[in-house]
Formats: C-alpha cells, structure tokens, sequence
C-alpha cells in the first residue's frame, strides 16, 4: 500500500473467527489520486454494516469446498471469513485498487491468498463462471 496514505485497522469477530482489516483512514486523502476515482470515493474503502450481517449469516452455514464468487467484494469482509472457513473464493470489484487491499489484508490476517478478479459481474469473463454460490452486498 501507499505508505504517505493513512490508515486505521479495524478486527470484527464473526462467531469464533477474528478477521483484522487495514482501511483507509479517511477518503479525503484520496482525492486527486489516480488509485481511487473522485465519483467512487464515497463508496470505496468502507466495511458496510451489511457484509458484517452477511458474514454472521454464512457463518452458519458448511462452505467448506465450495466454489463462492463475492460480487462488489470492496473491503472484502465476507471473503475473507469465507476463505478463513475453508471456502474456495473468488472476489470481486469494478475498483482496481481493491487487489491491492485484498492481497495486503490476507497478509495481514496470515491466511492463504484469495484471487480477485477486477471486473463488474456483467463482464463475460470464464473467471466469472462456475460457481456454487455468489454473494454480495450493498452492491450498487
């Protein structure tokens, strides 16, 4: 990650998992910079109320092995519980600097890497095919 940015780490507790996420500090920061587009701003960087409440839901049910696509994946809370339960995932985002976060959160949390592929879902893309559940949330 830039190292001039500034950012805050952040630990959610789905059941018995801790998943620690590093997010921008502020979005103001981002202005002006080609990594984050100015019309994305408000939504890029957040860990939104409902991916906590669809990573307690998914926390219920057995992923183990199962091929899962995570559409708008921003922040990627989901597939990071995902991937910490065993679930082959995939995750998604139109936002190209989400890779970036993804790969440096998985670090972070000392799990295995999650791929990522930068696309919107209405992209013809065979990374985009054959899965046996896709999720997301607040996807606009």
């Amino acid at each position: 990650m830039h190292m001039s940015f500034r950012y805050r780490d952040q630990t959610f507790r789905i059941g018995d998992v801790r998943i620690r996420l590093r997010t921008p500090r502020d979005l103001e920061q981002f202005i002006d910079q080609t990594e984050i587009s100015n019309e994305a701003l408000p939504l890029f960087g957040i860990v939104w109320d409902s991916s906590e409440i669809l990573s307690e839901l998914l926390f219920k049910y057995d992923v183990t092995g199962k091929r899962i696509l995570e559409i708008g994946c921003g922040m990627a809370l989901v597939s990071h519980l995902l991937n910490m339960l065993g679930a082959d995932i995939t995750a998604m985002d139109i936002h190209p600097a989400t890779a970036e976060y993804l790969a440096n959160n998985t670090l972070l949390n000392n799990v295995r890497s999650i791929p990522f592929v930068n696309a919107s879902w209405s992209d013809d893309s065979p990374e985009l095919k054959g899965f046996d559940l896709i999720v997301g949330s607040e996807v606009l």
